[in-house]
C-alpha cells in the first residue's frame, strides 16, 4: 500500500494511515511474508531542511505490530523486531537504491541487547539456518557473556537457555575442533621434523653447511603451510578453481564458508590462529630445555648399566645436539604467522614480543649449558634465513590490506590512488559496484574472481593506501628479483661484468691524483699483515689470540706458564695425566717467544692469526 502524510506515519495493507508525531519510524504492512533486498523512498520536498539523513530498517514477523492506532502510537518497534544495517539515503528527496542488509553487529551494552522476542523471530524465520542468522547468534552471545560455561551447559533452566541450546551444542563442538585441530598440527609439525631428516639424509650432502640450508627451508615451509596457512584456506569458500589447480579439492581446500576476512571470521579464525601461534611459541621454545634437563638425565640413567661399548656410552653421556635449521625454521614459522595476521589481530604483535624475549634467554641457555658442542657452519644457514624475512612483510600488506579494504568492519572512502588499482587490477568502480552489490543482496557467494579484484580495488580506499603501496612495490622487486635470477641472469652476467669493470676504471681515473678511498673489490691492495698489527696496536684493538697477548686473560697466561715450569722442573709431579695435560699447556701457550717463518714481511706470524686452527667463518665441518 501507499499513503503520504506531514508527519510520521503507519500504512498498513489498507493504506491507512496512523500519524505517529513522537516516534521517528515508518511502517509498511505487505500481503504476505517478503524476502525485501533493497528499497527506494522519496521524502517529501516541504521538510526537505529536515529530512532523515540515516534510517535503520527493522524487520517484524505477522501479529508482532499492534493492531489498534493507539498500539501503534506508543510501539517501540527496536524492542521487537529484528535490526538491519543502516541506510544512508543519498539526497534530500530521492534515496536512490537501497541495500537492506541483516545487521551483523553485536551490542556490549546490557542495555542496548537484542530481546528475548527478537530472538525468537530471527530463530523462526531462519528455520534450518538459525546458526547463521547473525540476530540469533548475537543474541546468543549476549546471553551467555556473564557466564559462558553455565550457559551453554546442559541441563538448560531458563527460556534463554532452552532457545540457546542449538548455539550451545553447535559453539561446544566448534572448541572441540578448535582444539583438535591445534593439537593437530603442532603433532603433524613434530612429524615433518622426523621425517625430513631422514629424507634429506638421501640427498648425500657432504657438509653440515648444506645439511643445514637443506633442513632449513623444507622444515619453514612445510611448517608455515600447516600452520599458518592451511587452517585459512580449508575454511575459505574458492567457487572459481583453475584447472590446473582443480585437484586440491580433494584435500577439502576451498570448501569452507568464509569469503571475506569479517567479524565471525575473527571470531573462529583468529581465535584458533593465535590459540596455534601460541602453542608453538611454547613447544619451540621449551622442548629444547626439556630434552636437555629432563629426557636426556632419564637417558643417562637408563642406559649407564646397559650400555657395554665406548661408542654407546659415549652416545648415552653426550647431551642433544642444538639443531641450528630446527630453530631458525620454527622462528621463521613464528614470525611469518605473526607479521602475516598481525594487521588485523594485534595482539599478536605481543605474542611474537614475547616470543623473541623468551627464545633469546632460552636458547642463549640451552646452547651454552644443555647441548655438546655444535659444528663449524658457514654464514649461509642465517643469511639464506634473513633473505626470506622480506616475505613475511609482502604477506603482511596483503591481508592487512585485504582486511582494512573491508567496508564491513573499516568503511572508508576512495583515495586518489583509485585510478592507478583500477588500472593494475583490471576493474572499474562501475564493475566493482555491480560485484559488491551482489554479494550484499545474497545473489552470489564464494571466493571468484571477480570478487578477488574487487577486493583488491578496495586497497585503494582511504584506510588501506599505504598497504596498496607498499603491496605494489613488493610485487614489482620479486617479479624483477626471479626474472633476473632464474631467466636473465645467464644470458645478462657478461654484460654486467663489462658495466661493472669499466664503472671501477671510470671511478679510477677520477679518483687518480686525488686522496680518496679506491674501490677494491679484489682485495689486490690490501694490508699486509704486520702493518695491521701496527695499526691495530695503535688503536687499542687485541691483535692476537694467545693469553700472553690479552691483558684481559694476562693472569690466567702467568698462572698456566708458572704450572708449566713446576712440571718442567720436576717439583710437585703430577698423576701421568696431569703431566700429560700441562705438557699440552705449556706447549700450546710457550713462555712468549715468537717465532717468524721465511718469506716476505706479510707472512710473518700467521699463527697468532688463528689461521692455523682455522675457523668458523672459513671452515665447513664435514657431515660424519
Amino acid at each position: 500500500g501507499s499513503c503520504a502524510g506531514s508527519n510520521w506515519t503507519v500504512c498498513n495493507k489498507n493504506s491507512d494511515a496512523v500519524s505517529n508525531t513522537t516516534q521517528a519510524w515508518l511502517g509498511i504492512e505487505f500481503e504476505s511474508a517478503q524476502a525485501v533486498k533493497c528499497m527506494k523512498l522519496k521524502q517529501s520536498e516541504i521538510n526537505s531542511a529536515s529530512y532523515a539523513k540515516e534510517m535503520q530498517p527493522l524487520a517484524c514477523a505477522e501479529g508482532v505490530p499492534p493492531t489498534t492506532a493507539a498500539g501503534l502510537f506508543a510501539w517501540d518497534p527496536h524492542q521487537s523486531c529484528q535490526s538491519m544495517e543502516l541506510v544512508y539515503p543519498s539526497s534530500p528527496t530521492l534515496s536512490g537504491k537501497l541495500s537492506v542488509v541483516t545487521d551483523t553487529s553485536c551490542a556490549t551494552d546490557p542495555a542496548e541487547f537484542i530481546k528475548y522476542e527478537v530472538a525468537v523471530l530471527a530463530k523462526q524465520s531462519s528455520g534450518d539456518n538459525a546458526l547463521s542468522d547473525p540476530t540469533y547468534t548475537c543474541f546468543c552471545k549476549q546471553q551467555a557473556r556473564s557466564n559462558m560455561a553455565g550457559f551453554m551447559t546442559p541441563p538448560w533452566s531458563s527460556k534463554e537457555e532452552e532457545l540457546c541450546s542449538d548455539w550451545s551444542m553447535d559453539m561446544a563442538l566448534t572448541y572441540a575442533k578448535l582444539l583438535g585441530s591445534v593439537f593437530a598440527i603442532t603433532i603433524l609439525n613434530e612429524l615433518l621434523l622426523v621425517l625430513y631428516k631422514h629424507f634429506i639424509a638421501w640427498e648425500r650432502l657432504t657438509t653440515v653447511t648444506e645439511v643445514a640450508k637443506s633442513q632449513l627451508w623444507k622444515l619453514f615451509l612445510a611448517q608455515f603451510v600447516n600452520t599458518g596457512l592451511l587452517i585459512f584456506l580449508v575454511n575459505a569458500e574458492i567457487k572459481d578453481y583453475p584447472g590446473i589447480l582443480s585437484i586440491i579439492q580433494a584435500l577439502s581446500i576451498g570448501q569452507g564458508s568464509y569469503y571475506d576476512i569479517t567479524g565471525q571470521w575473527f571470531t573462529v579464525l583468529g581465535t584458533t590462529l593465535v590459540i596455534t601461534i601460541l602453542i608453538e611459541v611454547c613447544t619451540s621454545t621449551l622442548m629444547p630445555i626439556l630434552e636437555s634437563t629432563v629426557i636426556h638425565r632419564i637417558k643417562h640413567r637408563y642406559y649407564r648399566k646397559t650400555k657395554v661399548t665406548q661408542d654407546a656410552l659415549n652416545e648415552a653421556y653426550m647431551r642433544p645436539e642444538w639443531n641450528l635449521s630446527l630453530r631458525l625454521a620454527q622462528t621463521l614459522n613464528v614470525i611469518f604467522c605473526v607479521v602475516m595476521y598481525s594487521g588485523g589481530m594485534p595482539v599478536l604483535y605481543f605474542v611474537g614480543a614475547l616470543y623473541c624475549l623468551g627464545a633469546y634467554w632460552m636458547d642463549k641457555w640451552c646452547l651454552l649449558k644443555g647441548s655438546c658442542r655444535p659444528p663449524a657452519y658457514k654464514q649461509d644457514v642465517v643469511r639464506m634465513a634473513v633473505v626470506m624475512l622480506p616475505l613475511a612483510a609482502f604477506l603482511h600488506t596483503a591481508v592487512t590490506g585485504w582486511a582494512f579494504g573491508n567496508q564491513v568492519l573499516l568503511p572508508s572512502e576512495w583515495s586518489r590512488l583509485k585510478p592507478l588499482a583500477e588500472q593494475v587490477f583490471g576493474i572499474t568502480e562501475s564493475e566493482y559496484d555491480s560485484v559488491t552489490e551482489a554479494y550484499r543482496m545474497g545473489v552470489a557467494d564464494g571466493i571468484t574472481l571477480d570478487w578477488v579484484k574487487a577486493r583488491f580495488l578496495d586497497f585503494a580506499r582511504e584506510a588501506a593506501w599505504p598497504q596498496l603501496l607498499v603491496f605494489l612495490a613488493s610485487c614489482i622487486y620479486y617479479i624483477v628479483y626471479y626474472l633476473w635470477a632464474l631467466v636473465l641472469k645467464p644470458f645478462l652476467s657478461p654484460f654486467t661484468f663489462l658495466v661493472r669493470e669499466w664503472v671501477l676504471n671510470q671511478v679510477k681515473k677520477w679518483t687518480a691524483g686525488r686522496d680518496l678511498p679506491i674501490p677494491d673489490p679484489d682485495n689486490k691492495n690490501m694490508m699486509c699483515w704486520t702493518d695491521a698489527v701496527e695499526e691495530m696496536k695503535t688503536k687499542g684493538v687485541v691483535a692476537s689470540y694467545r693469553l700472553s697477548k690479552n691483558p684481559n686473560y694476562h693472569a690466567a697466561y702467568k698462572a698456566l706458564a708458572h704450572t708449566a715450569n713446576l712440571v718442567k722442573r720436576g717439583s710437585n709431579p703430577p698423576t701421568p695425566a696431569t703431566t700429560n695435560s700441562s705438557r699440552w699447556w705449556g706447549r700450546s701457550l710457550g713462555s712468549g717467544r715468537q717465532s717468524t717463518t721465511s718469506g716476505s714481511e706479510c707472512d710473518k706470524d700467521l699463527r697468532d692469526t688463528g689461521r692455523s686452527t682455522g675457523s668458523v667463518t672459513a671452515t665447513d665441518a664435514p657431515v660424519v
